[in-house]
């Protein structure tokens, strides 16, 4: 299953990697990227902001990786993908400026306990310039799987 994620990682970076080049930034625009993963395994309590502490990439530094939020440097529209893993239960959604946006829920209870159960979503958001964006988990049954939990966003 982690052969998996990781294919389906390189797969999501590949595809905002294409979607920056084909909008032509020029001059001295500098894209808004940023994409950061848990470092371990993570306990997050309910109604919690998930920080993910291990950040890859921060274009223009709106990702915020002592908080686990993003605020927006410039305004435009976004994509935003995020990814729970856990051997038991989670319940997450990604959150703008105080409002859930996006759902996803990952749950073992039908598989081996020794497995991972891993989900994903991706939205497009029309954000402004010091909009907030983050992950919180609204139900826990259990750790989140590091390296396998990540937050990812871009402007496009």
């Amino acid at each position: 299953m982690s052969s998996f994620i990781k294919h389906v990682t390189v797969f999501v970076v590949l595809l905002l990697t294409a979607l920056y080049q084909c909008n032509g930034y020029c001059g001295n625009e500098s894209p808004v990227a940023f994409s950061a993963q848990l470092s371990k395994d993570t306990k997050v309590s309910p109604n919690r902001v998930v920080v993910f502490d291990k950040t890859t990439v921060n274009k223009e530094n709106g990702y915020d990786a002592r908080t686990g939020e993003f605020k927006a440097p410039q305004p435009g529209l976004y994509m935003f993908t995020f990814t729970v893993s856990t051997r038991d239960w989670q319940k997450a959604q990604l959150v703008h400026n105080n409002v859930a946006k996006s759902f996803a829920e990952a749950d073992t209870e039908k598989i081996n306990a020794r497995e991972r159960s891993t989900a994903t979503n991706t939205i497009l958001l029309q954000v402004d310039k010091g909009d907030r964006v983050c992950v919180q988990i609204t139900a826990a049954g259990g750790t989140l799987g590091g390296k396998l939990s990540s937050f990812t966003g871009v402007m496009i």
